[in-house]
């Protein structure tokens, strides 16, 4: 794609969220696991209640909407998977070093995972549905192709999954399953979470981000084409974070633990 008509938008939102995400890490580890009085900003009503769920949303959704750029959605999902499960497995080795309760069992990463993963499974189902209403034996090009079905599926599973998280807040549901942790039922005597995301409500913000993405980006481009060039470089390195968000996911918090551990072996903190 022309650098030009790349979805510039999609990087630079992602590109914020993941910065926010660093911060939030950056002050966790420094009030709960260093015990250093900075960052005390996270456990403000102002960010709890409203730009810590503006960052999710935004993180949740954009990734939704890029699922509609992508060739192979269910690719994607099996090399998230296994960025998952490496983040996981990560953190717990970290937990037992620090012996705090750092594990993450399902946080945004998983999330994502599962989200691109169902989206896949409908575009499959729109696929053979195109190839069975139109008779056409094995033309791929009907692949990734948006239906009226296929949007009335992605929203009524968005509105089933908010409509759920009105029932699971209100009742408090817990259980004895650890299964049932992902669509946010915690299980009772699982301890403390470095991090933890449920699928209801957040799974979906990220099935409205790909209706989204199927209603306003089926040529994928940029909706904003006439973006002044000095804007663009003002805002590149939000950008550049935000196409490499995986990447910087996964090695940002081991990078902000080794310069912690290092400064305290130092006596700088």
């Amino acid at each position: 794609m022309n650098k030009n008509s790349r979805a510039f938008e999609l990087d630079l939102l992602r590109g914020w969220a993941i910065l926010m995400m660093i911060f939030h890490h950056l002050s966790y580890d420094l009030i709960y696991i260093f015990e250093i009085n900075l960052g005390r900003y996270i456990e403000s009503d102002v960010y709890n209640h409203i730009v810590h769920p503006i960052m999710l949303i935004v993180f949740t959704g954009v990734s939704g909407v890029c699922c509609v750029f992508s060739k192979n959605n269910f690719k994607r999902a099996l090399k998230m998977l296994v960025a998952a499960l490496v983040l996981s497995i990560g953190m717990a080795i970290a937990s037992w070093l620090t012996q705090s309760n750092l594990y993450v069992f399902f946080n945004i990463l998983h999330l994502v995972t599962v989200g691109t993963f169902l989206y896949a499974c409908i575009q499959k189902i729109e696929y053979m549905y195109l190839r069975h209403s139109r008779k056409e034996a094995s033309d791929k090009s009907n692949f990734g192709q948006s239906t009226v079905v296929g949007h009335l599926v992605i929203l009524f599973l968005a509105i089933a999954i908010f409509i759920s998280s009105q029932y699971v807040e209100r009742y408090n549901l817990v259980s004895d399953n650890i299964f049932l942790l992902p669509i946010g039922i915690i299980p009772r005597g699982i301890g403390g979470m470095g991090d933890y995301l449920p699928m209801i409500p957040w799974l979906g913000f990220f099935m409205v981000g790909t209706l989204v993405g199927r209603l306003f980006y089926t040529s994928k481009k940029t909706l904003f084409p006439k973006t002044p060039n000095y804007l663009r470089k003002i805002f590149a390195p939000l950008e550049w974070l935000g196409q490499n968000s995986l990447w910087i996911y996964l090695l940002h918090q081991p990078i902000i633990m080794i310069v912690l551990f290092a400064g305290r072996a130092i006596k700088v903190w």
